[in-house]
């Protein structure tokens, strides 16, 4: 029997599949009228509605082939971390176009980099004006403070999961066609 396999086909918003061996395969309808069936092996995380980012990555890839180039990641690059009013941050935020995948990359279907996460979960927090963290309780009950980990900035408590450090992942959600 081979590695059970997720259909992502009705998936509601955005999902990141980070790239690690869990036993599970994702797929997900890709690609526009192509209908592609991509497929990988990981975890998957729900990233929600906010911010109409769907609809930004829709508009993006409608004129887009299959095939992505390096002046498309340039552009997603700016799309997926540039939020709206009301909002201070995207659901796609820590996320950065995965260069050497751009030939795998499709609408629904877009391979990305996880370019920074906390190391711990935090399960509480205090903040002050500035939104600077303190009084951090965490899921471990090991000590963790942004300033262990600077590249994380001021949006730590806003990452949807903690420990994976950069890899590897796949942005996906509904395909248009």
């Amino acid at each position: 029997m081979g590695q059970p396999v997720v259909r992502l086909y009705d998936l509601d918003g955005l999902a990141l599949i980070v790239e690690c061996p869990s036993g599970v395969l994702y797929t997900n309808q890709a690609g526009g009228v192509f209908c592609m069936q991509p497929i990988i092996e990981g975890v998957l995380v729900p990233l929600g509605t906010e911010c109409n980012m769907e609809e930004k990555l829709d508009a993006f890839f409608a004129t887009r082939a299959i095939r992505l180039n390096s002046d498309d990641a340039d552009s997603l690059d700016i799309i997926l971390p540039t939020p709206e009013e009301p909002y201070v941050v995207t659901p796609t935020f820590f996320l950065e176009v995965d260069r050497g995948r751009l030939d795998d990359s499709m609408e629904a279907w877009l391979y990305v980099t996880i370019t920074a996460c906390p190391d711990e979960h935090m399960v509480a927090y205090s903040s002050d004006r500035e939104g600077r963290l303190s009084d951090i309780t965490t899921l471990s009950g090991l000590a963790w403070s942004p300033d262990d980990q600077p590249e994380i900035g001021s949006h730590a408590n806003l990452y949807p999961f903690s420990g994976f450090g950069r890899r590897s992942a796949v942005l996906t959600w509904p395909n248009s066609d």
